[in-house]
């Protein structure tokens, strides 16, 4: 009877077993481009982060996070957090995706990433031995994130290789600003509108671009053409044209392949020199013209792109020649076309 009456006393007053709480909830925006990880895979990522974390971690938090495609092989995300912000920048969208789950899973528990608390081995009680492992006076210094309140930051070590962070200091900005690069160009291509029938056409550039935008400023060269005055065949002259142009381009598409719609202006000059008995005879006329056109980009590498450009040009002041007393020799048409075609290098 004294056996089952201590048998009783020990069973009641036994503490009940402690039942692990289950992650906290959390309300999570996912704003992403096709490719990404999709709301399965954040829920999954989410849930394996949390996996060790009580319920009391921390408070439920609502985040924000949006990704875009910064460019050749860029990512940027942008991690929302109340009035906390946070800018992340990888190579794929997948990494930059898993950073930003980070930050996120590292707010409601700032104990993720942070250094393991030392537990002894089994079979050993508490305080037998001493821990291992001795924190380094900055980790010891360093105020606790959950009872300071303050947004934790993320360690080098806990995130992906090759993701760079960078804080928001102002809550007001709401999307991240893509660099601005410069380009340089070269290519060459045909002509039709200045010189007589079409020509051979050399252009070099350079431009400053955004993720959708580029303005771009450029010169070009017409090799020479021939034509003899139609009222006496003994007389005529060579001609060569030269331009300088600036346009603006937008790109409905940005990514690896961009299809740039352009519009500007070029200014120039026909030059011409006589044939014929007029050998020393010289003269240049002015030539303006408006241009609008498509072209279609592809990025080999982040830094390198061959590119095809086609304009329409719409002559809004016309170059002509003229010789007395055969009269006209030529007269540059009221439109024409220029297509080239080259490389396209992007500066750091």
């Amino acid at each position: 009877m004294r056996r089952v009456l201590a048998l009783l006393l020990t069973v009641a007053c036994s503490p009940p077993a402690p039942q692990r709480p289950a992650p906290p909830p959390v309300a999570i925006g996912w704003d992403v481009p096709p490719g990404c990880p999709d709301r399965a895979v954040v829920d999954a990522t989410l849930a394996r982060l949390l996996a060790g974390s009580p319920r009391d971690a921390s408070p439920e938090i609502t985040a924000v996070v949006s990704i875009e495609h910064a460019g050749a092989a860029r990512f940027v995300a942008r991690v929302q957090l109340g009035a906390d912000a946070r800018v992340l920048e990888a190579a794929s969208c997948n990494e930059v995706a898993q950073a930003a789950l980070l930050i996120v899973a590292m707010a409601i528990d700032p104990r993720i990433g942070g250094p393991a608390d030392p537990r002894p081995s089994s079979g050993e009680a508490p305080g037998d031995t001493a821990p291992d492992v001795i924190p380094e006076p900055s980790a010891m210094a360093a105020p606790d994130a959950a009872q300071t309140g303050a947004a934790p930051e993320t360690s080098a070590q806990s995130q992906p290789a090759d993701v760079r962070s960078t804080p928001v200091a102002e809550p007001a900005r709401r999307r991240q600003r893509t660099p601005v690069r410069a380009l340089l160009r070269a290519g060459a291509g045909i002509g039709v509108g200045g010189p007589p029938a079409p020509s051979a056409v050399v252009a070099l550039g350079a431009a400053i671009a955004g993720l959708r935008w580029r303005v771009e400023i450029d010169g070009d060269v017409w090799t020479p053409r021939r034509r003899t005055a139609p009222a006496d065949p003994r007389v005529g002259a060579e001609m060569l044209a030269w331009s300088v142009g600036v346009r603006g381009c937008g790109s409905p598409i940005a990514g690896r392949f961009e299809l740039p719609l352009c519009g500007g202006l070029r200014a120039g000059a026909l030059r011409g020199r006589g044939t014929g008995s007029l050998r020393s005879s010289t003269a240049s006329s002015p030539w303006v013209v408006a241009v609008a056109g498509v072209g279609l980009w592809g990025w080999v590498v982040p830094r390198f792109a061959v590119a095809l450009d086609v304009e329409g040009l719409v002559a809004l002041a016309r170059p002509g020649f003229r010789v007395d007393p055969a009269g006209l020799v030529y007269t540059a048409p009221e439109g024409g076309l220029r297509a080239v075609f080259g490389a396209v290098v992007r500066l750091p």
